[in-house]
């Protein structure tokens, strides 16, 4: 209920009482005040209707350039790594310190094309120097078993078990683990005494027994291991024509078998690769030696 009071006097009043009781004055309505209840709004509407009244935005974070500096820095001397890293910086940065990104992007694709061209060239030449000081050492190993396997039947000869004039002989030697076994002769081809034989398959072989007698194969594998002990693993074949080792190659793999014609040239009448040297021009992945590097027919002692 609303209370009145007179606007005259002060005397307070009944509803509905258009006239005061106390001095008569007439009573004017008052409009009831209406009641305030404000509503909370919201903080983040506050703040947007300042932001849009002052045109007011938060400062951006300060970033740290290291990320830019370093893959820049890094472009001209690990480009992949500087290349990745402007990437990396091109999507972090929105506008400061992209320069840098940019630039270490274009200076590693550059740097990194101008490798490639770079390792295109070296690279086969210096599988070629590798391989070419392969084949020289294996080369002078080569040199070494026909000087070895030709003084061995210079000494079979003058003992009386060397190879009968004009034939003809090659042998097959697989070293493994430094165990070294020479292929089986065919005994037509040599002289026999009481104490050496030939032909005896590598498991039939014997070393030396109380009688004295041996295999001309076994002495073969002895003279060539004390020769070069220090060949662990290898594949060698030589080619014998009256007495003479004419010809030798050697791999340093005991895995495979020498084929000629695919690893080795072929071998000629007198014994002899057929042109070697050009052999070897035109096989330059090869890394099997040859001896002799000539074609001529003279043994290895002959020469020295």
């Amino acid at each position: 209920m609303a209370v009145n009071f007179c606007g005259n006097c002060g005397n307070r009043l009944e509803e509905g009482e258009k006239f005061c009781t106390k001095c008569g004055a007439k009573v004017e309505e008052r409009p009831e005040r209406p009641v305030f209840d404000p509503q909370p709004q919201p903080v983040q509407q506050y703040n947007n209707a300042y932001q849009q009244q002052y045109n007011y935005s938060a400062p951006e974070q300060t970033q740290s350039p290291a990320l830019a500096i370093v893959g820049f820095v890094l472009s001209f001397v690990v480009s992949p790594v500087g290349l990745i890293l402007g990437i990396i910086g091109m999507t972090k940065y929105k506008t400061r310190f992209r320069g840098f990104c940019k630039a270490a992007i274009i200076i590693s694709a550059i740097s990194m094309f101008f490798y490639a061209i770079l390792m295109a060239i070296l690279v086969p030449s210096l599988l070629g120097y590798i391989n070419a000081s392969r084949r020289s050492h294996a080369n002078s190993t080569a040199r070494t078993i026909q000087y070895t396997v030709d003084s061995f039947f210079e000494s079979a000869d003058n003992s009386g078990y060397g190879m009968k004039t004009g034939e003809s002989q090659e042998f097959d030697i697989i070293v493994d683990n430094n165990v070294w076994t020479v292929s089986a002769a065919n005994p037509a081809n040599f002289r026999t005494t009481g104490s050496v034989r030939w032909g005896s398959e590598p498991k039939d072989r014997r070393s030396e027994n109380s009688n004295g007698d041996t295999d001309g194969e076994t002495m073969i594998a002895d003279a060539l291991k004390n020769k070069l002990p220090n060949i662990k693993a290898a594949t060698i074949h030589v080619v014998l024509r009256n007495n003479n080792c004419t010809a030798a190659a050697f791999l340093n793999d005991s895995t495979r078998k020498l084929a000629e014609g695919g690893d080795y040239p072929p071998v000629k009448s007198n014994g002899c690769f057929a042109d070697p040297n050009i052999w070897q021009r035109n096989n330059k992945t090869s890394v099997v030696g040859l001896a002799p590097l000539s074609s001529s027919s003279i043994s290895y002692s002959q020469i020295v």
